[in-house]
């Protein structure tokens, strides 16, 4: 069973810096292919009490190319907005895109997706962060979505043997 994720102490990262490394059963492309495809991406980019909304993504994958999301709570208490830029798409490899909720500040998040064995070790880096606070909430957030990740990697990579 792949390892969850597992986060880096703020002794090991400043404190404006999240860091966060998720290990998969799955080699770097699969990987890579569920976390950028608009269909799975609704499904993973979700921390549990927050969903993303299904008509309001917005997917133009490719450097300069935007996205936007809106989670909605799923008590209907609260409707999120977040959007930005891709800056660098390395297939399968890594990504570096901006992203910022609507009215707050922007953070630049980079994923890279290296192979391990038969396996990937993915790292994920969310930074400038204003508070630690602000950092450690992200963390619970994104810890959510990276478990919902590994469940959508694992009936991928469980499709692609049973086709082979």
């Amino acid at each position: 069973m792949a390892q969850a994720h597992e986060a880096q102490t703020v002794a090991e990262a400043d404190d404006r810096t999240l860091v966060i490394t998720c290990l998969f059963d799955a080699p770097p492309d699969l990987v890579f292919q569920v976390w950028i495809e608009r269909a799975h991406a609704l499904n993973w980019l979700d921390p549990g009490t927050i969903r993303s909304s299904r008509s309001t993504m917005i997917h133009d994958f490719r450097v300069g190319g935007a996205w936007r999301a809106c989670l909605k709570a799923l008590d209907g208490s609260r409707t999120l907005w977040q959007g930005g830029v891709y800056r660098e798409i390395k297939t399968p490899h890594r990504l570096a895109y901006s992203s910022a909720w609507d009215g707050g500040p922007e953070t630049l998040i980079t994923v890279t997706f290296a192979a391990q064995r038969l396996k990937t070790r993915m790292i994920f880096t969310q930074t400038p962060f204003e508070t630690i606070e602000r950092r450690e909430s992200h963390r619970q957030c994104w810890a959510g979505c990276f478990d919902r990740l590994q469940e959508l990697v694992r009936a991928q990579a469980g499709a692609s043997v049973s086709l082979k």
